[in-house]
């Protein structure tokens, strides 16, 4: 039976925790508070071709959207092209960002377990903050219930 990766809730700056398999090596993702002012991801690279005993992927914790996506998808290509130019990497990872926004990818996307598993929790959570009249992200508002709608530009509610 295959081993579902383990999301662990930790401390010191370090929300959560996961390893992933890139090209066949295991990585340590961190989403972690704990990096440089002027740095959303950082990804740790070994040029000289020599196995890493702590591959790790660290992504700044609170970013959302798009944006959290790309920044994942661009220390992803970072972690599996080392060699990759720069230009190429942020290019790549945006298109790639883009593409899973889109509703033709995302409405597929939500008939994974894993995913409806996380949707569920998420509706739970903001259906417990509304009835303690807790606020919730607004980015994070999309009405993921069946026959609900998409939340975009055009329809977004005050």
């Amino acid at each position: 039976m295959k081993r579902k990766p383990k999301l662990k809730i930790l401390i010191d700056g370090v929300s959560a925790e996961f390893r992933q398999k890139i090209l066949w090596r295991r990585w340590k993702f961190q989403f972690t508070s704990d990096m440089p002012p002027d740095v959303d991801g950082l990804c740790d690279l070994n040029l000289d071709g020599r196995p890493r005993v702590d591959k790790t992927v660290r992504v700044r914790s609170g970013l959302e959207g798009e944006y959290f996506l790309d920044c994942v998808c661009h220390e992803f290509l970072h972690a599996a092209f080392p060699f990759l130019n720069e230009e190429h990497v942020e290019q790549a990872a945006t298109d790639l960002a883009q593409l899973i926004c889109r509703r033709e990818v995302l409405e597929p996307l939500l008939s994974c377990w894993g995913v409806q598993k996380i949707a569920r929790a998420v509706i739970g959570q903001w259906e417990r903050d509304l009835i303690t009249m807790k606020p919730h992200t607004p980015a994070l508002a999309m009405d993921l219930t069946e026959g609900g709608g998409e939340a975009d530009d055009t329809t977004a509610e005050a």
